[in-house]
């Protein structure tokens, strides 16, 4: 015996009601990898290798960055305890001071290529042992380990003078 149904429609086949089971799966398996890879950049984001507990900043970001840029910031503290717990930041090492002038010195020359040296205020004197670094480049290999990009193509210094307490970070993508 047939049964009509009140919309004057025949049931869904069996097949189409698993292709549709599957496809509401699908969409909620994508779903999920799109929040959850929303939540994840959001958190890299906000790891940004700047410690808390700075008493003064001055930031100086390329107004036209957007594949070429360089930026500039300064942020002072009261202490270098917060270099010091941060496990990021190891201690300047005698063979590592001259790697460190390399990065400011090709990043100086930008900063003069962009018209924007009036924002760059850094001495390369103040690089010595007991300092705190962090270096990042793109492919995340060590200093002076080539990749497909050379060595100033594309970084970021976090560079920490433990004499005046004050953190330049520098950034290259270039």
């Amino acid at each position: 015996m047939l049964l009509r149904h009140t919309n004057g429609l025949h049931p869904p086949s069996p097949a189409a009601q698993a292709w549709r089971k599957a496809l509401k799966l699908c969409l909620l398996i994508l779903v999920f990898v799109l929040a959850c890879h929303s939540f994840t950049a959001c958190a890299v984001l906000a790891a940004k290798p700047i410690p808390k507990g700075y008493t003064g900043k001055e930031e100086h970001f390329d107004p036209d960055g957007f594949q070429d840029y360089v930026d500039f910031c300064i942020y002072r503290y009261a202490s270098e305890e917060p270099f010091r717990q941060d496990a990021r930041y190891h201690l300047v090492s005698v063979e590592e001071t001259g790697e460190i002038a390399g990065y400011f010195a090709d990043f100086g020359c930008w900063m003069a290529a962009d018209g924007r040296l009036h924002e760059y205020s850094f001495d390369p004197a103040c690089i010595s042992t007991g300092d705190y670094v962090l270096i990042e480049t793109r492919e995340e290999k060590p200093i002076g380990q080539d990749g497909q990009y050379g060595k100033y193509d594309c970084y970021s210094v976090y560079f920490f003078d433990v004499g005046s307490l004050t953190l330049y970070y520098i950034h290259a993508n270039i």
